[in-house]
């Protein structure tokens, strides 16, 4: 069976994160312990707040970096399937610029990708049991499970996932294909 991998970007390959906090001049709530997808109440913002400035503007989700694992973690998912095979699926956020500036960023970083992008909310209706969610979020791991699709949770400080992030894709995508 041809598998498809869909690689979500936001926490997994692109530093959503870092990059906020950086641009609201805040401390990264999740150094200092904190944990939840809320990012705005962490760093005492409204989400007008939080969602406006620089994360409005499309030329600022363009030049996000990337994850210090991101590079190996898309690797990891070419060990078991063509890049053909491989789909970034993101969600857009409440920032009017973060969907054009998210393809932006596949076309400067990930060119390949261009016309295998996915902006959506609802990654569990491309859930199929050949399908295989690679994402840093409890709930859409969990509805994409639901819906009949196999999903791997990236370990990050905001979810339920433990170990080396590299590892466990890897070991998961692994035991996914056998």
């Amino acid at each position: 069976m041809t598998r498809t991998i869909l690689l979500d970007m936001d926490g997994v390959i692109v530093d959503f994160v870092k990059a906020a906090c950086e641009a609201h001049g805040k401390p990264n709530p999740y150094e200092h312990g904190e944990s939840g997808y809320d990012m705005p109440s962490k760093m005492g913002m409204t989400d007008v707040e939080f969602w406006g400035g620089d994360l409005a503007m499309l030329w600022w989700w363009a030049e996000l970096p990337w994850t210090a694992d991101g590079a190996a973690i898309l690797v990891a998912a070419k060990n078991f399937v063509s890049k053909d095979n491989i789909y970034l699926a993101t969600s857009p956020t409440l920032a009017p610029g973060s969907c054009s500036g998210k393809l932006l960023w596949v076309q400067k970083n990930l060119p390949e990708y261009q016309r295998r992008l996915i902006i959506g909310p609802c990654k569990y209706l491309m859930a199929r049991p050949d399908h295989i969610l690679i994402d840093d979020s409890d709930a859409n791991v969990t509805k994409f499970r639901e819906a009949g699709g196999h999903a791997i949770l990236v370990p990050r400080p905001w979810n339920s996932g433990t170990g080396d992030p590299i590892e466990r894709v890897f070991d998961e995508l692994r035991m996914i294909m056998q």
